[in-house]
């Protein structure tokens, strides 16, 4: 998570001025990580999607809960880099089991089969099946998502596999859709 977002809360949102868009979003984003449901928020570049997600991070993280939050770009890269040791079934086995994941700007990475049908498909096959709140921030929305992954940097199509990970974060999540202003100048 950036330092900058490691302290934010739901609690100190000011909401004056704020179009109905983003206050009905930030409520149901309030509402979603108090029942410890998962949510699929997607939206404009800079709309704030990260940085409720970091509020619901932190909350979750203030009541003693173990928290992991994952830009998954940086992920993917990190990941790629520690395939040869083993090292990535370590941090895939934190994500699969910690209680409250953030997954920031899924569809931004770069969609390679392996962190798609190693990585990321175990990952939400477990947290589905133990029933774990698992947030995903991005651009994308569920159309665009699946065509991300349908993909292969060769140019190789495989639909079925992209469907079958968009169908795995529509049965987890709540959708909302943020829209409106840059806020990262604001911040």
């Amino acid at each position: 998570m950036p330092e900058k977002l490691k302290t934010v809360s739901f609690k100190t949102i000011k909401t004056d001025g704020e179009s109905r868009n983003y206050i009905e979003i930030l409520s149901q984003a309030m509402r979603l990580s108090s029942e410890g449901k998962s949510f699929y928020l997607c939206g404009t570049m800079g709309s704030g999607k990260t940085y409720l997600a970091a509020c619901a991070a932190n909350d979750h993280a203030r009541s003693g809960e173990k928290v992991c939050f994952v830009h998954y770009p940086s992920f993917c890269r990190r990941m790629a880099a520690s395939a040869a040791d083993g090292e990535y079934r370590t941090e895939a086995d934190r994500l699969k089991y910690c209680r409250f994941l953030v997954i920031d700007d899924i569809g931004a990475e770069s969609m390679t089969e392996w962190n798609r049908d190693s990585i990321l498909l175990p990952v939400l096959d477990a947290r589905y099946e133990d029933g774990l709140a698992t947030w995903f921030t991005s651009n994308c929305d569920y159309d665009s998502l699946k065509s991300h992954f349908a993909y292969s940097r060769s140019g190789k199509e495989e639909s079925l596999k992209a469907a079958r990970i968009v169908e795995r974060i529509q049965a987890m999540c709540e959708v909302g859709t943020l829209t409106g202003k840059d806020r990262r100048n604001a911040l």
